[in-house]
Order: C-alpha cells, then sequence, then structure tokens
C-alpha cells in the first residue's frame, strides 16, 4: 500500500504535487511566479502544513531543420535518463525541472502530450503520488496530472492561460480539456472572464469552473512613504508581445511626451517584438528618453516601481493583471485597458488607482487618443488618488492569506473526501 494511504492525514504535512508548465528559474526569473506565490500562499497560512513538489515541465525550444531538431530531442531525453533533471531542495519545496523539447508546428496538444510523456520519464513508479496534485494552467500542467496522477489522488487545476482561444481552436483539444475537466475534483480560472471562456468551450461542465484569484505577495511590495505628486515617470513591465500593446504604448509616450519635457519612460522585459518597438522609439524620435532594461530580477521591479510614478499597461487580454495589483501594492498609479482580468481586479476602486481605458483596435498601436485623454485627466486629478485605500481593498481580495486559506481548506476537504486505501497505477 502507498505510504499516502498508510500515514494518518493529520499528523504529517499535506503532500502537494504541482505541475506546471511555467515556473521562475534563472533563465526566465517571471515565468510561472504565481505558481510560486500559490505555493508560498498556502505555506503561509500555516507553515509546516504543506510539503510541495514541484514538476516544471520546461519548454525548449529546438531548430527548425529536421536532422538539427531530432539531435536536440535525443540529447535532452539523453540528460534527462542520466539525471541531469534530478530534483533540487527549494525554498517552497522539492522542484523536479524537466526539459520539454518545443518543436516548430507541433500542436498544442501533441506538445502538451510531450510534457506528459517528459514527466513520466522521470517518476519512479511512472505514476505521481500525493495527497493532491494542483495543476497550473489547463491543457499542460492539467494534462499532465489527469494522465499521470496515481488513482484516487485528488486533482486541482487553476487556469492562468491567456492563449485559451488558440489553445482549444482544434476539436482534439477540446476533448483532451473535456477529460481533463472530467477528472479535476476542482476547476479554478483565475478571473471571471476566464472562468466564461473555459465554459463556453467546454459546456457539459460548465458547472465546475469556478474562480480562484493569484495569490499576491503583498508583504513584497512595500508601500511608499509619500503619495506620487507627478506622472512624469512612466513604467511598463511586461513581456514584448503583440497583444501586450508595447507599440500602443509607445506611440501615446510620444504624444504626451511632446506636451511635456519632463516625461521619461522605462520598459523593462523582453520578447519578440522589441526590435519593432525599439524601431517605433527611433522613428517617433523620443529615444533619449525611453530607456529599454530588458528582464531585470525581482528586486530591482521593486526598485524601479518605487523610483516610477505611473505604471502604463494597454495588453489587448489580460487573464488577471498581476503586475497591476502588484503596481498598486506599493503605491504606484496605473494607467490599463480593460483587458478582461484587469477589470475585476480594480473593480469597485474608481479613480483612486488610475484609470482603465478601452482595449485599442488598430494592430500598429496608432490609435492613442484615449490613452492621451486618459493621462491628461489623471493628471489633472492627482487629488482623486488614494493609494493607501485601495491598497488595503486588494489586500482583503488577493492577499496570500486571503488566497492560501481558501486554497488550504479545499485541500484539506478533498483529502478528507478520498477513499482511504486508493493506490496503483495510472492508465
Amino acid at each position: 500500500m502507498s505510504e499516502f494511504a498508510r500515514a494518518p492525514r493529520t499528523d504529517r504535512p499535506i503532500r502537494l504535487a504541482v505541475t506546471t508548465p511555467w515556473y521562475p528559474g534563472s533563465n526566465n526569473p517571471f515565468a510561472g511566479v504565481f505558481v510560486l506565490h500559490a505555493i508560498e500562499a498556502v505555506q503561509a497560512v500555516r507553515p509546516g502544513a504543506v510539503a510541495a513538489e514541484i514538476y516544471h515541465a520546461e519548454d525548449w525550444p529546438t531548430p527548425v531543420d529536421p536532422v538539427s531538431s531530432r539531435l536536440t530531442r535525443w540529447a535532452m531525453r539523453t540528460m534527462t535518463a542520466r539525471g541531469d533533471s534530478r530534483p533540487r531542495a527549494v525554498r517552497e519545496g522539492i522542484l523536479h525541472r524537466v526539459r520539454v523539447p518545443a518543436r516548430p508546428a507541433r500542436g498544442y496538444l501533441r506538445h502538451a502530450l510531450d510534457h506528459v510523456d517528459a514527466v513520466r520519464r522521470i517518476l519512479p513508479t511512472g505514476v505521481i503520488e500525493a495527497d493532491v496534485i494542483h495543476a497550473h494552467e489547463g491543457l499542460f500542467g492539467g494534462l499532465v496530472a489527469t494522465r499521470l496522477a496515481a488513482p484516487g489522488v485528488p486533482i486541482v487545476v487553476t487556469e492562468h492561460d491567456t492563449r485559451l482561444r488558440g489553445l482549444l481552436t482544434v476539436a482534439e483539444a477540446r476533448a483532451a480539456y473535456g477529460e481533463i475537466l472530467e477528472r479535476a475534483d476542482r476547476f479554478y480560472a483565475v478571473s471571471e472572464m476566464l472562468a466564461n471562456q473555459v465554459r463556453g468551450y467546454v459546456p457539459a461542465h460548465a458547472h465546475k469552473v469556478e474562480v480562484i484569484p493569484n495569490a499576491v505577495v503583498f508583504d513584497g511590495w512595500p508601500m511608499r512613504v509619500e503619495q506620487v505628486r507627478s506622472l512624469s515617470r512612466w513604467l511598463y513591465i511586461g513581456r514584448l508581445r503583440e497583444h501586450k500593446g508595447v507599440l500602443r504604448l509607445v506611440t501615446a509616450f510620444a504624444a504626451c511626451a511632446a506636451e511635456r519635457t519632463d516625461l521619461r519612460l522605462t520598459i523593462v522585459g523582453d520578447g519578440p517584438t522589441g526590435p519593432a518597438v525599439r524601431e517605433r522609439v527611433d522613428e517617433l524620435g523620443i529615444a533619449d528618453r525611453v530607456e529599454f532594461r530588458g528582464a531585470v530580477p525581482h528586486a530591482e521591479v521593486q526598485r524601479l516601481m518605487a523610483e516610477h510614478e505611473l505604471l502604463v499597461h494597454l495588453s489587448e487580454r489580460e487573464t488577471f493583471g498581476m503586475t497591476l495589483v502588484e503596481a498598486i501594492a506599493c503605491g504606484l498609479p496605473v494607467l490599463a485597458t480593460r483587458s478582461g482580468g484587469p477589470q475585476e481586479t480594480m473593480a469597485g476602486l474608481g479613480t483612486k488607482a488610475g484609470r482603465l481605458i478601452d482595449v485599442g483596435t488598430d494592430p500598429a498601436g496608432w490609435d492613442i487618443e484615449e490613452v492621451v485623454d486618459a493621462f491628461r485627466a489623471m493628471s489633472a486629478d492627482l487629488d482623486e488618488l488614494d493609494l493607501p485605500w485601495t491598497r488595503a481593498a486588494l489586500y482583503d481580495r488577493y492577499s496570500q492569506r486571503t488566497v492560501g486559506t481558501r486554497l488550504l481548506e479545499m485541500y484539506r476537504e478533498l483529502i478528507e473526501q478520498r477513499p482511504r486505501g486508493t493506490e496503483g497505477r495510472a492508465s
């Protein structure tokens, strides 16, 4: 009988297995930071109550040409088999980081199955044995949990993915997603907007989809001593991808900078649209007023938020809006788009934290009038800002204590409902 079935469930920590396609690492310190925060949230509620084992299936790009791609995949499998993906102790538990070849034109479902195979190879028994498995990201983390969980192990799935529309356009992927929802004991999305998308794609299981937001580490974002009295230093933090609206951001900044010589913009992050953004900055003649910082460590993000006076995020779609909440937590006003999650996270705050505007419609990012008007309005109405009040309001909704308490209670409930003596291998 499995040790998890034999041991009394009340006199040892909950064995929590976490499956995820994203997790912070040296090559990308921001990837999946919300997964880390969810684990830490539960552990913070009752220290010692949860022992976490994280299975991070990390995508590694492979060459486009078939021969080089096959050689790269062989090398990754060999390294995994030799133990190069050995577990290591981290602050929050035990981390298994396994490489998954990301093959061009592979397709989302086939790539998700690659994640399953990669994690299976490092499991001594071929299954994940735990008191409960929490899968992050439905198709990838969820499929790993669904296919590899030992029989009877409860599965919780949290959906975060902004790519959901693209992921589920293929019938086979929707069928696999239905399998995940059917097996899951609890299925959560991080916002109501994302939950409604899931319900629309898999209506047979719509009743199972609920909302638990991301946990935010408010203690890690100290409130600035003095409230912002100017909006001259703009800040963007995030990936440089097309849907993030960074072209629209720099274009709007140029228009505002033409009216105010004190304006400066710092862009933190990198990504595929980086060259196009730099080209637009040069084209607009604002290179001397825009600083590109690339990806920076967490401590540097804290410092930059404390030094700047306005966070500007003009994304087309966001499932939650973590960066907005973190900015407000440290007293930084925000100018952002109604891109899904942000209007939920900022609901009820009015203009006390900043402004929300509509998503732009021009893919090239030249439709900047609403951004410029909102900036002018914020500049004229600085007295409306009340960041200490908005921080307190968001703390009640999204703090690690708030979210961690919900998660820990849910884990315990699922464990108590689990039939004793369940064990064996997954099919």
